[in-house]
């Protein structure tokens, strides 16, 4: 959705302000990932959004694609 396509000025500054609190919330979380290995960043960022999201930490990676 794009700000443009809202017809009131109440839900063009809603979406805004989600935007804005988006933008810092993600800014922080990869402020704390700098520097650490994939596996390590991706657990940060789950348990930034625990019990918000059904994104779980992982413990390994494949090279492969999924079904291979």
């Amino acid at each position: 959705m794009y700000i443009q396509d809202v017809r009131t000025k109440k839900e063009r500054t809603t979406i805004s302000s989600l935007l804005g609190l988006i933008h810092q919330t993600t800014r922080y979380q990869l402020d704390e990932v700098v520097g650490r290995s994939k596996v390590e960043q991706d657990q940060v960022m789950a348990s930034g959004f625990e019990d918000r999201t059904s994104l779980r930490p992982v413990e390994s990676y494949s090279s492969g694609r999924p079904g291979s």
